[in-house]
């Protein structure tokens, strides 16, 4: 099984309206959808749904309020989804209904595609070192606001980490990467991937939920730029930006009307078969080498050229 990434996530949300606007003041391309729903798209294709909580066409909810109810995966062909569907029926968790689709541990709903994301031809900004010049006679690239490139992973609270651990990685054929001594675990769909695709963090109030969906930009100047113009927008930063340390990268987390929070993230680790997974005790200085508790002082203006 050739997984790719994640390729949709659906939110059953409470407020439309509101949602429609923090997605598209994320930064996402929003594209044609039902009076009833909306759909918005990352660069690569990775898309976010958006339907009314109350809709009865959704798998059933995990916890209270808007939330996510369906997470789509995409694979490289159509004997990659068939190799799925056999391996879920013969663990006797495949779900009734058309299409291939299941529900972990936790309770949430997943399905299986061929993938349609496609990464498009883009380059960061150039950056100069003492001992690697890659910008000559000209200016870093500024940033109006972000355009985030792909859905990079997903964050759920499950009440027993080790149960839906063993069901991603004995059934799905997920790989370990990291790892918190209290069950919590980082894991990538493939061998060779970025450092997480799917973190389950065991839930410290024993049910489970959303905790967050993240999205990779271009460079770090496109993850500053993303979150002060949501700031400028009204929206709360909850935490950032800051860096990582089990995964390296830097990120700002926003809060999301649709449910927990979301990501811009950039400069993740990049794992293969080599990679030998670390046990690590959860902590603020885990969590982050460095990070500000409520973003930067807002930019008022566009910046001088």
């Amino acid at each position: 099984m050739r997984f790719v990434g994640i390729e949709a996530v659906t939110y059953g949300v409470t407020n439309l309206p509101k949602a429609r606007r923090f997605w598209s003041d994320f930064g996402l391309e929003e594209r044609p959808a039902g009076k009833a729903s909306a759909v918005f798209a990352a660069a690569n294709g990775a898309r976010v749904i958006l339907k009314r909580r109350s809709d009865t066409a959704l798998p059933p909810p995990v916890e209270a309020g808007p939330s996510v109810r369906l997470m789509t995966w995409g694979l490289e062909t159509a004997e990659d989804v068939e190799a799925v569907r056999q391996r879920l029926a013969a663990a006797g968790c495949l779900a009734d209904g058309p299409g291939v689709r299941t529900v972990d541990p936790a309770g949430f709903a997943l399905e299986f595609v061929v993938s349609r994301t496609r990464m498009p031809e883009v380059a960061p900004s150039p950056a100069n070192a003492p001992q690697d010049v890659n910008r000559i006679d000209a200016r870093a690239g500024f940033y109006e606001r972000a355009a985030p490139l792909k859905i990079g992973h997903i964050v759920l609270n499950v009440p027993d980490a080790a149960a839906c651990s063993a069901f991603y990685r004995e059934v799905l054929g997920f790989h370990l990467s990291d790892a918190y001594d209290n069950g919590s675990v980082f894991l990538r769909c493939a061998p060779r991937h970025s450092h997480h695709n799917l973190f389950l963090l065991q839930s410290p109030t024993g049910r489970p939920g959303i905790n967050h969906l993240a999205f990779a930009v271009r460079d770090i100047h496109e993850m500053f730029a993303g979150g002060q113009h949501l700031a400028l927008c009204g929206w709360k930063t909850a935490v950032g930006p800051g860096r990582h340390r089990i995964s390296s990268c830097y990120f700002w987390y926003v809060h999301n009307p649709c449910g927990g929070l979301a990501e811009y993230f950039w400069d993740e680790d990049y794992l293969t078969e080599d990679w030998e997974p670390q046990l690590w005790t959860p902590g603020p200085e885990v969590f982050a080498e460095w990070m500000l508790p409520k973003g930067l002082p807002l930019r008022k203006t566009r910046p001088a050229r």
